[in-house]
């Protein structure tokens, strides 16, 4: 297994009319000459995916929550996610929910590269849901 956490490659809001502050890191420990597949391109596609499945939860999006979900999952190479752990929570649970539901929709979307030739890829989620002045 290889384990991805560490550099982050921040992601967009999850939707307009979502806060702009709003926002989504996939980490990664795994530097280029420990690899023979492109991580940086799968990562690339891995974020714009989730960011299109990812919907801030109705508290946070008008102002009332605010906090972080550290979310690890664990894929296996055709895509599909094996399992999915809230690491670590801070805030309200719909923020934890949301999070978890939005990597748990990806499951076999974005299929790893053939040159990875390792059994899964655990990958470290960090959705930042900050608070704003109201």
């Amino acid at each position: 297994m290889i384990v991805a956490a560490g550099t982050a490659f921040a992601g967009e809001p999850p939707a307009s009319d979502e806060p702009d502050t709003a926002s989504i890191d996939v980490d990664s420990d795994i530097s280029p000459s420990e690899i023979d597949w492109d991580y940086d391109v799968w990562t690339s596609e891995f974020s714009a995916e989730l960011r299109k499945h990812w919907t801030a939860p109705y508290s946070y999006r008008i102002g009332i929550t605010s906090g972080q979900t550290v979310v690890t999952a664990v894929l296996k190479p055709d895509g599909t996610i094996v399992s999915v752990e809230a690491v670590e929570e801070e805030g309200h649970a719909s923020l934890h929910r949301a999070s978890i539901e939005a990597v748990r929709s990806l499951s076999g979307l974005v299929p790893l590269p053939e040159e990875f030739t390792e059994n899964t890829l655990s990958v470290t989620m960090t959705f930042k849901y900050p608070g704003r002045p109201r």
